[in-house]
């Protein structure tokens, strides 16, 4: 896992890993930037769902 994807965070200093080779920089920070709460917010509505079925369709 380069630039530490694992943890989600970029050190200072660290290039920023591109989530695209589209070679666009700042499509690439931007895309970061959005896609992380998108993915807490995705994965914490599953778990909700998962411990409690009764609150994802309410």
């Amino acid at each position: 896992m380069p630039y530490g994807a694992r943890s989600g965070r970029v050190m200072p200093g660290e290039p920023v890993p591109p989530l695209f080779e589209i070679g666009d920089v700042r499509f690439a920070m931007n895309g970061r930037d959005l896609i992380g709460p998108i993915t807490l917010t995705i994965l914490t509505g599953a778990l909700i769902g998962l411990a409690d079925p009764s609150a994802a369709t309410a």
